[in-house]
C-alpha cells in the first residue's frame, strides 16, 4: 500500500513539473504576441484548461483529506499506544481533578457559577477506543451529581440513570446539590415583603416545574451499592429533597453506606431539626420510610457531616463513627452529648458547634469521654465560652492532636485539656467582633510539645490597643519560655509594625514562617494605612530571616497554604 502511494506520488510530482512548465511556456509565448486569427482557439483551450485545473484542485483536496485522516487515525496518536489499563488510570486522574460540587462550601454566585463535572462524558466522546475503555471502567461512572431546582434538573436525573447503569456494581457516590439560583434574585428584594413573598411563590412553583416528582434512577436491575450520599442546599428546604434522599435510602443495601453529608439552611436557629419519619408521625411527609428502615440504611456510616437536619441523638447513625462534623449551633444536653461521644470511641475527626443546655457546676465531677484515636478537633464554629465547657468532656489521650478554635489560647481555657492530650498543632482564629479582646500572640498559653502554630485573622493594633507585644513578659500566662516550633503560619493578620512580627518569631523560634495575606501599617505615610506585607518583602526579609531560617511571603492572590482550613 505504501509502495503504491510513493510510486503514485513520484509520478504526480513529475507530471506536475511538466504541467507547470507547459503552462509557463504558454504564458510567455502569448504574453507579447497578438494574433487575431488564433485568439478564438487560444481562448477556448485556456477556458477548458481552467475547468480541468479546478477539477484537479478538488481531487487534490480530497486526497489531502484522506491523508490527514490517515495521519489522525487513533492508532497513530501516541497516547493510544498505551495499554488500556494505563489509559484507564489516566482517565481516573483527569476525573479526580474536577471539584466535587458537594465540597464547595461557599455559595455560588454569578462570579462563581455552578460547575458540575463533565467527565467521564467528554472522555467517552473523543474516539471509539476511548469510549470503549471508558465504558469498561465502571468506577468512572460511580460519581453521580444531580442538580436540583434548576432548569437542567430533569436532565441530570436522566444522566444519573445512565451513570448508575454503567457503574454496575461499583460503589456509588450520589450527591444532590441545590445551587440556590433563587437566592440571587432574593438579594434585591430583602427589604420588600411583597417581593419576597412573590419570590417564595415562584420558587415553590419552580421546584415542582424543574424537579422530577419521582426519583427512579436507581433500580434493582442496576444493582446499586451506595457508598456515599450527600445533600447540599443553598436556599431553603423543600420536600423534594426528602424524596431524593428517600429514594437512595430505600435502595441502600445494609452495610454499604459509609458516608452521609447533609447541609441545609439552618432555619430553626439553635433548635435542632431532626429527621421525621412515618414512625414518628403517621402524617409526616418528610420521609415515608420508617425509622427502622433509616436506621438500617445508616447503621454502617463511619463519616457523618450534618448541618440543619440531624438524626435523633439516640440514633445508631452516631455509632461507630471515625469522622463526625455537626454544625449549626444546635442545643444538646450533657447526657446526650456524652452518649454521642461514647458511641464512637474510634473517632479520628471531630468538628462541631454545640450549645450544651445543662452545664454542671464548676465543682461537679466530670468524667471525660476517652477518644484515644482522635487526630483532629475543630471547634472554630463554637463560641469561646462553649469551647471551654465542651473540652471538659474530652480525653483524647497521647495521640498527636490538631486543635482548632476561635479565640485566645489561655491557661484558664486550655490548661486542664493540655494535661490529658498531646496537642502538637494548634490553629486559632481571631474574633470577628471588634468589641471582643484578643490576646497578643506572645501571651498564648501553649503546650511544650507544640510543633505547628497557626494564627489566622488576628489584628492586634485595633483589637488590643495600648499594649505592645514586645513589652509582654515571656513567662506571662504560663507558656514555656523556650518553645521551638517547626512551622508558624500567620494568615490574614494585621500588625502595627514589623516589631510585632519580630517579637513573635523570637518568642517561638520557628524553623519555617509562612505569612499569607498579612498586612502591616506602613510607617512612612502621613496617614498610616495597611499595606500588603508581601510588597515590603525586600525591605523586611533580612530582619526576619535572622530569626527564622525559612520565611515565605504570600499574597492574597496566592493559594491558601492550608486548603483544609480555608
Amino acid at each position: 500500500m505504501l509502495e503504491e502511494l510513493h510510486a503514485a506520488s513520484n509520478l504526480l510530482s513529475t507530471a506536475l513539473e511538466r504541467y507547470m512548465d507547459a503552462c509557463s511556456a504558454l504564458h510567455h509565448t502569448y504574453q507579447h504576441k497578438y494574433d487575431t486569427n488564433s485568439a478564438p482557439e487560444l481562448l477556448n483551450s485556456v477556458t477548458n484548461e481552467l475547468k480541468l485545473v479546478e477539477d484537479y484542485k478538488d481531487r487534490l483536496t480530497l486526497a489531502h483529506i484522506w491523508i490527514k485522516r490517515a495521519r489522525n487515525n487513533p492508532a497513530n496518536v501516541p497516547i493510544n499506544s498505551l495499554p488500556s489499563e494505563v489509559l484507564t488510570r489516566i482517565f481516573h486522574l483527569v476525573q479526580s481533578q474536577q471539584p466535587c460540587p458537594l465540597r464547595v462550601t461557599n455559595h455560588w454566585s454569578r462570579d462563581n457559577p455552578v460547575i458540575f463535572p463533565k467527565h467521564p462524558d467528554t472522555l467517552s466522546h473523543v474516539c471509539s477506543r476511548w469510549r470503549q475503555i471508558a465504558l469498561a471502567s465502571h468506577t468512572l461512572w460511580s460519581h453521580i451529581d444531580i442538580a436540583l431546582s434548576c432548569p437542567l434538573s430533569r436532565g441530570f436525573h436522566e444522566r444519573a440513570k445512565i451513570y448508575a447503569a454503567r457503574a454496575y456494581e461499583a460503589p456509588l457516590d450520589i450527591h444532590f446539590i441545590d445551587p440556590g439560583l433563587v437566592r440571587q434574585v432574593e438579594r434585591f428584594a430583602m427589604g420588600n415583603i411583597n417581593a419576597r413573598l412573590a419570590i417564595m411563590h415562584d420558587w415553590s412553583e419552580s421546584m415542582h416545574k424543574n424537579n422530577p416528582q419521582d426519583f427512579d434512577f436507581l433500580t434493582s436491575s442496576t444493582m446499586p451499592r451506595i457508598n456515599s450520599l450527600g445533600l447540599l442546599v443553598h436556599y431553603a428546604y423543600h420536600l423534594i429533597y426528602s424524596r431524593a434522599m428517600e429514594h437512595c435510602f430505600a435502595n441502600c443495601l445494609p452495610g454499604d453506606l459509609t458516608e452521609l453529608i447533609v447541609h441545609v439552611p439552618d432555619e430553626a436557629h439553635s433548635i435542632p431539626t431532626f429527621f421525621r419519619t412515618s414512625s414518628d408521625s403517621p402524617s409526616s411527609t418528610e420521609f415515608f420510610l420508617s425509622k427502622q428502615q433509616l436506621e438500617i440504611a445508616w447503621r454502617s456510616v463511619t463519616t457523618l457531616h450534618l448541618k440543619g437536619s440531624y438524626p435523633g441523638w439516640t440514633s445508631t447513625a452516631y455509632h461507630g463513627l471515625t469522622d463526625l462534623r455537626l454544625y449549626g449551633g444546635v442545643r444538646i444536653s450533657s447526657s446526650e452529648l456524652v452518649n454521642v461521644l461514647k458511641a464512637s470511641p474510634g473517632l479520628r475527626v471531630l468538628c462541631c458547634d454545640f450549645e450544651i443546655t445543662d452545664l454542671p457546676s464548676l465543682g461537679a465531677l466530670i468524667v471525660p469521654v476517652a477518644l484515644h484515636e482522635l487526630e483532629i478537633l475543630d471547634l472554630r464554629q463554637m463560641a469561646e465560652a462553649s469551647v471551654g465547657r465542651f473540652l471538659r468532656w474530652l480525653n483524647p489521650g497521647s495521640k498527636p492532636l490538631q486543635l482548632s478554635f476561635r479565640g485566645s489560647p489561655t491557661s484558664a481555657l486550655l490548661k486542664d485539656f493540655f494535661t490529658r492530650s498531646n496537642v502538637q498543632e494548634l490553629r486559632v482564629k481571631g474574633f470577628t467582633n471588634v468589641d471582643e479582646s484578643e490576646l497578643p500572640p506572645v501571651m498564648f498559653y501553649l503546650p511544650p510539645q507544640l510543633r505547628v502554630l497557626v494564627i489566622a485573622n488576628w489584628g492586634w493594633d485595633t483589637l488590643y490597643r495600648g499594649m505592645r507585644i514586645g513589652t509582654v513578659p515571656h513567662q506571662c500566662n504560663g507558656t514555656p519560655p523556650h518553645l521551638e516550633l517547626d512551622t508558624l503560619y500567620m494568615l490574614s493578620c494585621h500588625c502595627e509594625d514589623l516589631h510585632n512580627i519580630q517579637e513573635i518569631v523570637k518568642r517561638y523560634s520557628p524553623q519555617r514562617l509562612i505569612l499569607w495575606d498579612c498586612q502591616i501599617t506602613h510607617p512612612n505615610r502621613e496617614f498610616p494605612a495597611p499595606v500588603d506585607l508581601a510588597l515590603l518583602r525586600p525591605a523586611i526579609e533580612n530582619d526576619l530571616v535572622g530569626h527564622c531560617p525559612l520565611v515565605e511571603f504570600l499574597g492574597s492572590e496566592d493559594p491558601h497554604p492550608l486548603q483544609d482550613w480555608n
